[in-house]
């Protein structure tokens, strides 16, 4: 059951979203760093909303409490991230690292409630190992992007991270028809696209405003599934 607060708070951030992706184009820096908090407090708003709502509506069992916990304090991370990286790069990755191993252990701890076992899902190392692989090889070939040495261990260290939950993200798609757990996949799926191409773009020579752009909307938009994805459908 979808309350009032619950579709406000979602409508807020859309609109919020929005402005975020407008202030992106102009070059607001500003601007675009005003709404970036205000994005990042409003999702965690709503998953607070989310998790108290479904939870006093439906009581949950223990399992499923657990790995909601996990989630939420996931995307705490995320919003102290997002946050702390319009002043600190280093300290923001930080916290989105730890945000990343929680939402590992979530997806993980999800699916095996939902009777979801390691040998259903196994093939998402194919997946992890085919990322950072195929990643490896185009930044080295590539003459577009090239990170720098002092940055290489950090970025691709960050990036082992993401592609854990976001690899895990794309199998739950395909072995799970349990609702939150296929929208969990899908907005951890664009999450960690969405790292993959600010990794461009932070590392490229020109700069293109459109990869900045899909970035932000892999991102925010990856994060507001997430988010839902604590709901009972």
């Amino acid at each position: 059951m979808i309350t009032a607060i619950e579709c406000s708070l979602t409508a807020i951030y859309l609109a919020h979203f929005l402005a975020y992706m407008f202030s992106t184009s102009l070059g607001e820096h500003k601007a675009r760093g005003m709404n970036k908090i205000f994005l990042a407090i409003t999702y965690l708003s709503l998953a607070v909303v989310i998790f108290v709502e479904d939870n006093h509506i439906n009581p949950l069992d223990m399992q499923f409490l657990i790995t909601d916990i996990f989630l939420l304090t996931a995307l705490l991370f995320t919003c102290i991230g997002d946050i702390v990286l319009l002043f600190n790069f280093n300290t923001g990755a930080f916290f989105f690292g730890c945000g990343n191993i929680l939402l590992f252990v979530h997806e993980i701890m999800l699916l095996e409630i939902k009777g979801v076992t390691f040998a259903d899902y196994w093939w998402f190392l194919i997946i992890y190992v085919a990322l950072l692989g195929g990643y490896f090889t185009l930044e080295h070939f590539s003459t577009h992007f090239k990170i720098s040495k002092e940055d290489r261990v950090k970025a691709f260290l960050y990036l082992f991270l993401v592609s854990m939950h976001g690899s895990i993200g794309l199998t739950a798609y395909f072995v799970t028809t349990y609702a939150p757990a296929i929208v969990m996949g899908i907005g951890s799926f664009m999450f960690m696209m969405s790292d993959y191409v600010l990794c461009s773009y932070k590392y490229s020579f020109n700069h293109e405003k459109s990869v900045h752009k899909l970035n932000t909307f892999l991102y925010f938009a990856g994060i507001l599934l997430l988010t839902w994805s604590l709901a009972i459908f």
